[in-house]
Parts: C-alpha cells; structure tokens; sequence
C-alpha cells in the first residue's frame, strides 16, 4: 500500500489490527500502532477498539487499559473488548467493575458482555455472580442465553463441585448439551451415567 501511493483511513487500519490480534502478533501490532498514532488516528473510536482487543488478544492487558483509558469516546465496541480484556487476565474484580461502568454512559450489555463476565466467574470460581449475572441477563436485559453462556455456568458450578446443579442447568437448556458440556460433568467421579448427557 504505501509503495503504490495508498493512504490507509481508519477502517484499513482497523482491519488490520483485527488481523494481528487474530493472530496474536504483538510485535506487528506495535508497528501498525505507530503508524495509527503517525496518522493521527488513535483518537478515533474504531481504532482505538482495534487497538484494545489487539493488545488483549496478544496478553498485553496493560496496553489495553491504557488504550482504553485514553479514548475520548466509547462504544458498545470498545467496552466490550475491555471487559473481555478483563477476563482474559483473569481479574474478575475488574470485569465486574467495567460491567457495571459500561451501563453509566447508557450502552446495553450484550451476548458478548455477559460471556465475558461469565467467563470471569468460571475461571475465578464465583458461583453466585455466575448465577446472579445469568439471571441479570434473562430477566432484566431480555437476552436468550447462548450455548456457550450456558458452558461457562456449567463450568464454574463443576468448578465447586455442585455436579447436581449443573446438571439441572443442562436439562434446562433449549437445545443438546454437546461433547464439552458434558466432559465437565464428567469430572465428578461419584455421578454415574451423567457423561450420557453430553452425548458421549
């Protein structure tokens, strides 16, 4: 591009950044972040977002809340990729706190919002945030839970050794409980026969 003369506007490089941080490549990620910054346009809200999630997805959770702390304007977007950038890093605390923050400038949390603060419950272990976010999700936001919010509530309560419960939760579901499902059950060497219910 810049051979031929080409001059690449915020979508060209946010494409790009969404490329690098597909394929987790940090140090590519730093020179597109220097020509964003050259081009003047990392106060734009979209770059920005790329800039974020790239950072995130490359483990580079510092970058990303700096480069979030730094945007003049968020959206839906960009808050997502922070939170999802918290529960990347395994702090729940500040995936619970960018959560909650994001409703105060009046974006609606969406499917992704919830997975990654579920995510966060299942890797840390909270049970009844798990439980209470799910339920925040169906009853105030109208959201119908995906299989994969399901696999993160089934997982955090196998996580606690509450099998019983997790398997309610797999009867509930709209649709089959598939392999991965239920391997996680399959990890309480006292239930008998449950692995049947992830088609195993």
């Amino acid at each position: 591009m810049r051979r031929a003369d080409i001059h690449a506007d915020q979508s060209t490089f946010a494409s790009i950044l969404n490329a690098s941080a597909n394929l987790a490549l940090i140090s590519l990620g730093k020179q597109l972040h220097a020509h964003v910054i050259i081009a003047r346009f990392e106060s734009n809200i979209y770059c920005g977002s790329a800039l974020l999630d790239m950072y995130a997805k490359c483990g580079s959770f510092k970058d990303s809340a700096a480069i979030f702390g730094s945007m003049p304007e968020r959206n839906g977007i960009s808050w997502n990729a922070m939170i999802s950038a918290y529960a990347k890093d395994g702090d729940a605390e500040a995936t619970f706190r960018s959560f909650e923050e994001m409703a105060n400038p009046g974006f609606r949390p969406d499917h992704i919002s919830f997975l990654s603060v579920l995510t966060a419950c299942s890797h840390n272990e909270r049970v009844d945030e798990a439980l209470r976010y799910f339920d925040t999700m169906t009853q105030t936001h109208g959201l119908v839970p995906r299989k994969e919010h399901y696999a993160s509530l089934v997982d955090v309560l196998c996580r606690r050794g509450r099998f019983a419960e997790a398997e309610d939760w797999m009867d509930r579901m709209p649709f089959e409980p598939d392999v991965v499902l239920g391997f996680e059950l399959m990890q309480d060497p006292q239930e008998s026969g449950v692995c049947k219910k992830g088609g195993l």
